[in-house]
Parts: C-alpha cells; sequence; structure tokens
C-alpha cells in the first residue's frame, strides 16, 4: 500500500464574499493551497490583496464563504463556534504584527493565557513557559509587563504565548512590521528554529526579506494566488 502525504492545511476553492448593502466584494477568489507538515511558507502580497483575510480563515477565526479547508484531516467549515474555537487553542498558535499582549499582566501571565482555554494553568505549564521564555532571552523579565519591553521583547513574548500548548502549526500575521530590521531578523531566526524543530509555519507579509526566510513563496494580488 502507498503512504501518501496528506498536507496538515489543504484549501480548495476558498471564495470569500463580504455584502455591504446591494454591493459585493469578493476578497478571495476560487484559493487552492496544500501545506505540509514541516513547511514554511510565506504569503506575500500588498495591503488589500486578501492575505490577511486568508490568514483569519486558515486560522479559523473567520469562515469562507464557499470551498472546503481541510486541517489535520478534519472538515473545518462546517464546525460549530465552539468546536472551532477548540481547534484553535489546541491546533494553532498565532502571531500578530501588534503583540496583543495584555497590558495590566506579567510576561508569564501573557504566556499562560491559552492555557485557561485548554487544560487550566498547572505547574507543567508554567515549567514550560519559564523553560521557553529562557530560550528565547526572556527569563530575567517574566515578572516584567509589556509597556516596560522592547517591540522585540514583546514579540518573543507572543511566540511563546503562540507555543504554550504546543501547537502543530503557527501563524504570524506581519510578524516583524511593528520592528526595525535588526530585531525583525532576530525575531525570522527564531521562526527559522522552530521550522528546524518541525513546526509548521505561515507567515503572510509584504517585505521580501522575510518572506526570503521561508522554504516557498506564493504571491496574492487581488485575492488570487499570481505565479
Amino acid at each position: 500500500m502507498v503512504d501518501i502525504k496528506e498536507p496538515v492545511i489543504k484549501l480548495r476553492d476558498i471564495r470569500k464574499v463580504y455584502r455591504i448593502g446591494e454591493e459585493e466584494y469578493e476578497i478571495l477568489k476560487s484559493i487552492n493551497l496544500d501545506v505540509y507538515k514541516g513547511d514554511f511558507v510565506a504569503i506575500m502580497g500588498a495591503s488589500g490583496s486578501g492575505k490577511t483575510t486568508l490568514l483569519n480563515i486558515l486560522g479559523c477565526l473567520d469562515r469562507p464563504t464557499s470551498g472546503s479547508y481541510i486541517l489535520d484531516g478534519v472538515e473545518v467549515t462546517k464546525l460549530s463556534e465552539r468546536e472551532l474555537a477548540s481547534i484553535r487553542n489546541q491546533k494553532i498558535g498565532f502571531v500578530f504584527q501588534e503583540f496583543h499582549l495584555i497590558p495590566w499582566a506579567t510576561v508569564l501571565e501573557n504566556v499562560l493565557l491559552p492555557t485557561v482555554y485548554a487544560d487550566g494553568i498547572t505547574k507543567e505549564k508554567i515549567d514550560k513557559a519559564i523553560y521557553l521564555l529562557n530560550r528565547l532571552n526572556m527569563g530575567e523579565r517574566i515578572n516584567f509587563r509589556p509597556n516596560e519591553l522592547s517591540g522585540g521583547q514583546r514579540q518573543r513574548v507572543a511566540i511563546v504565548r503562540a507555543l504554550i500548548n504546543d501547537p502543530a502549526i503557527i501563524l504570524a500575521d506581519e510578524p516583524t512590521g511593528a520592528l526595525d530590521s535588526k530585531t525583525s531578523e532576530e525575531v525570522m531566526e527564531i521562526f527559522g528554529m522552530l521550522n528546524e524543530e518541525g513546526r509548521t509555519i505561515v507567515v503572510v507579509t509584504h517585505d521580501m526579506n522575510v518572506a526570503s526566510k521561508a522554504k516557498l513563496i506564493k504571491h496574492i494580488r487581488d485575492g488570487k494566488f499570481i505565479e
């Protein structure tokens, strides 16, 4: 029997249409995409190209208007909101341009937040958070708050938060957009390290320097992939 490698992300004919009054705006047009375990994919496009809408669908934050999305063998377009929330928490880690850290919470508390919605905060999770923060040179700042950190340090915290529930897939939306070039390089080196360890990573960006770190670059324009 032939062992056929199945993609962990499989999109077929994905469309996204927004309706405003009588007008329809087709943001995504028949998107097809295969991402395999261990891939590092960059989706490049200008503002308004549809790349963030696509990432939101990949992350189960939004639903396509039509088409099929199979995530790790499960057709997610048919799932309830509760089931989608469970998949987001267990299978996907998110990293955003603006970090999305809670300002009044410490670094450690921010990292542990996703565990509240999973198995709860346990000693094992706390130990894991401290271990990951140490790996990313943030161990001495576990009791700092976001306003006491640089942009690069905040993004490191956001990356650790994305890793805390051990997701198979990391989705990053312009993860270096708020950083200077040196810090951007450091953050992308972290993504490269995580990919080498077996993580599947999809990064959305408009920056060729960021995209060049990926193993595969897909260009999107006007809601469609182009060669």
